[in-house]
């Protein structure tokens, strides 16, 4: 029978209708009421019910083909592909998971194509990888209800090792149909092995050497009584959500349940400990051409619920005068952050900031907030204020600043093209100068000179308030507060 036929299969119109249907996840996982959650379960369930009863009907009805041995694997692979999409644009999911496995099914797509026109064989599907897709399907029906994350996120985890021992299957397949001794196919699978573990670990075992700043660039910090009644008279109103295990709070809550390391080696294999009580070594006296870090004795949550009522709620500030006039900076510290909304990703230590360009005569011009990666300007006069201080949102988890509140696009790149999920902001706990205290930065504190990261960089890429900017150096916050400005505005 012509695969024209067997297209009107029961079986392949079953894996016709996954492909079908499957860019409705970009619509329905952007539905954040009750309603929207059920709909989309009920859409997942389909789902499922398809990719069960394709196979299932297949045999039953004798309606086993070449065409379905295509199509139901490739029906698998577009509705991960599509749904994995959406996750990185709506929940947060890392986009290089997205990456590799989509990776994995071009290079799995390609050879089945080679193999197909060299030897008119098609290459199945394997367990390792039904069982990948079917658990990572599990995970993204968690994944609408943004509270399950607990469960979601393991079950990602599991499918994402799954998916990457069936390449490997894939790949020995490959070289079976091709190299006849049991020799070679050994070698070449082990050094395919070899080669991508050692192209996936490398954003983990990069850390790019940053010098010592030049901290009278463009941005002069002013003398402490000078600042202090400016820094005092438009000292932020900040409202955070009342599910965030973090608030703004005073960097020695971090400080001092942390050590120091010199990173040495690949993944942390030969890194040294440097301090067990690294607030007396955070200076320039650390050799400014080694790299440095900072980790956490436990997890950010588990301190910041044992010990965070210990220190004082603090908003750190910092006036500069620059070319333009006088920037206003205010920075916000917070043991923890998890990737937006979803509760995944956690790392240490995380810096955000707001400031605020007075103009020659000190008047209030336009306002600057920091978010992951990038920023938001905006005149200060369209501005919401209370009593003329500006008002700043916290997104739940991982702490960007926004204007207003609600549900924000994140993004993981300064240029705002790369989604990496939603940031929510609400007004449900208020801090004001009677809730936090206003503490002065000058150039000349101790860890405001530490060039290292704030936590192992593993896991996330955080520097200090000195060294804080996007990918672009030329715009860091604190020498070129002018730059940063004028990039966002």
């Amino acid at each position: 029978m012509s695969m024209k036929k067997d297209i009107f299969k029961i079986p392949n119109l079953l894996s016709l209708s996954r492909i079908f249907f499957a860019p409705l996840a970009f619509f329905l996982f952007q539905w954040q009421s009750l309603a929207g959650q059920i709909i989309t379960l009920v859409f997942f369930t389909l789902v499922f019910l398809t990719d069960f009863f394709d196979g299932y009907l297949a045999r039953k009805l004798n309606q086993q083909s070449e065409l379905g041995r295509i199509l139901d694997p490739l029906a698998d692979k577009i509705i991960v592909f599509i749904l994995l999409a959406a996750l990185v644009m709506f929940r947060g999911v890392p986009w290089w998971v997205f990456l590799t496995i989509g990776l994995r099914d071009l290079f799995i797509l390609v050879g089945g194509l080679f193999i197909k026109i060299k030897t008119g064989k098609v290459m199945e599907s394997n367990i390792w990888g039904k069982a990948g897709t079917f658990i990572m399907m599990a995970s993204m029906v968690l994944f609408i209800f943004p509270d399950l994350w607990f469960l979601s996120l393991p079950l990602l985890v599991i499918s994402f090792v799954l998916i990457i021992i069936s390449f490997y299957t894939y790949v020995y397949q490959f070289f079976g149909i091709f190299i006849t001794s049991l020799k070679w196919r050994v070698i070449l699978i082990c050094l395919v092995i070899i080669f991508s573990l050692s192209i996936l670990l490398i954003p983990f075992s990069y850390a790019p050497e940053i010098k010592q700043k030049d901290f009278s660039k463009t941005g002069v910090t002013l003398d402490t009584e000078q600042s202090m009644l400016l820094l005092e008279g438009y000292a932020p109103v900040i409202y955070l959500t009342q599910d965030d295990p973090y608030i703004p709070i005073d960097v020695k809550a971090y400080l001092d349940h942390a050590e120091l390391f010199e990173s040495n080696g690949f993944l942390g294999a030969f890194d040294k400990k440097v301090s067990s009580a690294p607030l007396n070594f955070l200076s320039s006296t650390l050799e400014p051409g080694k790299k440095y870090y900072t980790r956490l004795a436990q997890p950010p949550d588990i301190i910041s619920a044992a010990f965070a009522n210990e220190y004082e709620k603090m908003v750190y500030a910092r006036a500069c005068q620059t070319p333009q006039g006088i920037i206003l900076q205010y920075w916000f510290f917070f043991l923890g952050s998890e990737a937006g909304d979803t509760g995944m990703l956690v790392h240490e230590a995380d810096w955000e900031m707001i400031m605020i360009r007075l103009d020659q005569n000190q008047q209030p011009v336009e306002a600057g907030y920091s978010s992951h990666y990038y920023g938001f300007v905006k005149n200060y006069n369209d501005l919401e204020k209370e009593n003329n201080r500006p008002v700043v949102y916290i997104a739940k988890g991982g702490h960007g600043s926004y204007f207003t509140k609600g549900i924000h696009k994140a993004y993981f790149d300064n240029h705002k093209l790369l989604r990496l999920g939603s940031d929510r902001t609400s007004s449900e706990i208020r801090m004001d100068l009677e809730v936090y205290r206003l503490k002065i930065l000058s150039d000349s504190i101790s860890w405001i000179q530490y060039h290292g990261y704030w936590g192992p960089p593993l896991f996330s890429l955080m520097r200090g308030p000195a060294f804080r900017s996007p990918h672009n150096q030329e715009l860091n916050i604190w020498s070129f507060p002018d730059k940063w400005l004028d990039f966002y505005r």
